[in-house]
């Protein structure tokens, strides 16, 4: 609803696409390139996660990660896959990721209380994802264009909940400032203030 009211009052396309399924992707891509021949700027910022940061490791259903990895890890690089075509000289690619995929945040901070409830399928996925962000990066470089994944903070989304300590609007302004090139963005893991993050 609030995509369709916002296509009321600007130049808006709505594509529907479930980056789980390659089918639904590729079909969604051609509808952008029927539209563009190049994509200036492409947020990438899908993701689920599964509560299972309690559940004690015996009884944690595998199975039941695998749609989160599938969603995290791999949707990104089916969507960057489908639209590669668009993307040359000048494109920058945002992919909004999690400190809750840090290798070295958790190898560091190993008993920090919001290290430890990160659940597994979450953190697994994320840092996944960062990893495909990383190898992605230098096929963009070749394209002439850019890429860098993005810890957005704790907002106040679905998945954050209303006691997170981020406005989305806040967020979304330093996103928007970074993929734009207002504000440089020095490395390839940044928070939405431009700082640096650990992979």
């Amino acid at each position: 609803d609030a995509l369709q009211a916002l296509d009321a009052d600007a130049h808006l396309v709505l594509v529907n696409m479930d980056i789980a399924d390659a089918k639904s992707v590729k079909a969604g891509a051609e509808i952008v390139k029927a539209q563009c021949d190049h994509l200036d700027i492409v947020y990438q910022n899908a993701a689920v996660s599964r509560n299972d940061a309690n559940e004690p490791f015996d009884e944690l259903d595998l199975e039941a990660i695998m749609p989160v990895v599938n969603i995290n890890s791999l949707g990104f690089l089916r969507v960057s896959q489908q639209i590669w075509p668009l993307l040359g000289k000048g494109s920058v690619m945002c992919c909004i990721s999690s400190t809750g995929g840090s290798l070295r945040r958790r190898l560091e901070r190993p008993l920090s209380p919001d290290v430890m409830q990160i659940p597994f399928a979450y953190a697994m996925s994320k840092a996944a994802m960062n990893m495909g962000g990383v190898l992605l990066e230098k096929q963009m470089k070749q394209k002439g264009g850019s890429l860098f994944l993005m810890q957005p903070g704790f907002m106040r989304t679905d998945m954050g909940g209303q006691d997170a300590d981020i406005d989305p609007a806040e967020g979304a302004a330093g996103i928007k400032a970074l993929a734009t090139g207002e504000k440089p963005v020095t490395s390839i893991f940044v928070n939405y203030l431009g700082e640096d993050m650990p992979l």
